[in-house]
């Protein structure tokens, strides 16, 4: 159980350093033939985005739920 938890704690640290230092300067507009790269970057920024955040609330509901199971072991 222990190693899940430093896991996903390790993954939430890297999630939420992403998050602070991704670049915030926009795409060039489209021209030509570069249209369609510019539309896979971008679903694949949002990709990134929802899996970062879906991993940081597993973590949560994780951690939550350890901690509440650790508490019923403890009172039995």
């Amino acid at each position: 159980m222990c190693s899940i938890g430093r896991t996903f704690e390790g993954s939430s640290k890297l999630a939420f350093t992403f998050l602070c230092f991704a670049p915030t300067t926009p795409l060039p507009p489209p021209s030509g033939n570069k249209r369609v790269s510019d539309n896979h970057l971008r679903a694949f920024h949002h990709l990134l985005l929802f899996l970062v955040i879906s991993r940081v609330g597993i973590y949560f509901v994780l951690n939550n739920f350890l901690a509440i199971n650790l508490t019923e072991i403890v009172m039995l």
